[in-house]
């Protein structure tokens, strides 16, 4: 009786296998804005602090991909002027997504300066900066928020 007894207790006792990657296949579409800027200048705020963007805008379309841990952008806002690279995954966990993308104005030959993404995907926090390739004191920041989107194309 004992030899059958610890077996099943130990059996109803330990967790069972769940498949708690099930997200893992899939591929997610989020929507991200910028609601506020501040600018940077030889490490101190030029403007004080925060500034909140009077109309906020959406700023583009990500696709991401878990099972591949890749990432698209799909910009709302056009510029004639900008050619940009294409978007590099610096980190990519249940936690946050980091990614940057280097761009340039049209006509140079050199990208000059790096853009960085941000989204935190436990509570939907996203931030951009433009930087400069080359140091450079000077730089821009921008926050908002990500929503889910089940947009996949414009």
């Amino acid at each position: 009786m004992t030899t059958l007894l610890l077996p099943l207790l130990a059996a109803l006792a330990l967790p069972t296998a769940v498949n708690a990657n099930w997200l893992r296949d899939k591929t997610l579409y989020l929507i991200c804005n910028t609601s506020a800027y501040k600018v940077i200048v030889d490490g101190s705020d030029f403007f004080g602090g925060w500034q909140e963007r009077s109309n906020i805008s959406d700023y583009g379309l990500f696709k991401l991909n878990e099972k591949n841990k890749t990432a698209s952008l799909s910009s709302f806002n056009k510029e004639d002027k900008m050619i940009s690279s294409g978007l590099n995954v610096e980190l990519f966990n249940e936690a946050s997504i980091k990614l940057s993308r280097k761009y340039k104005q049209r006509g140079e030959d050199n990208f000059s300066k790096i853009i960085f993404y941000k989204i935190n995907r436990i509570n939907g926090d996203f931030s951009v900066k433009y930087d400069d390739i080359d140091p450079n004191d000077t730089y821009m920041l921008y926050r908002g928020s990500c929503r889910k989107s089940d947009r996949k194309l414009f």
